[in-house]
């Protein structure tokens, strides 16, 4: 493996779960369309004025930028690809499920453009109000 450092910049991704790191930080699992799912560190982005950080949530198309060597990497920056579907809060539970599946059903650095698609596609079905179950059914049956 290369030693040197990667940078990527601009690709569509989206936060599947975020937790605190240290003090104003956040440890990022993302998923994104080139790249699969990937472990971003995001310094900064908690506290108050933290323009990020609202910007860093679940279910909101981003493009994100990153540089770094290893299993994990550093965002070093992230934009609104377009405006996040508006998710019920009855689908909301179902969205969260969908996440929990490609954590834990996907691997680091796998490329998965199919299923990022699809994921792409049931978030937007279920904005649109369409039936949790035959959504999560098409979604599980596609994996």
């Amino acid at each position: 493996m290369s030693r040197s450092t990667r940078r990527v910049d601009l690709t569509l991704g989206y936060v599947l779960h975020h937790r605190p790191w240290r003090d104003t930080s956040r440890i990022l699992e993302v998923l994104s369309r080139e790249h699969g799912r990937l472990t971003l560190f995001a310094r900064g982005v908690r506290g108050p004025g933290a323009r990020l950080g609202p910007l860093l949530q679940p279910f909101q198309p981003l493009l994100i930028s990153w540089s770094g060597r290893g299993e994990a990497a550093t965002l070093t920056a992230a934009e609104r690809a377009r405006p996040a579907p508006t998710l019920p809060r009855a689908h909301l539970l179902a969205a969260f499920y969908l996440n929990e599946l490609l954590l834990r059903l996907t691997t680091r650095h796998d490329p998965l453009p199919e299923l990022f698609d699809r994921y792409q596609e049931t978030l937007e079905r279920l904005a649109a109000g369409g039936g949790v179950e035959p959504c999560l059914r098409l979604f599980e049956k596609r994996l």
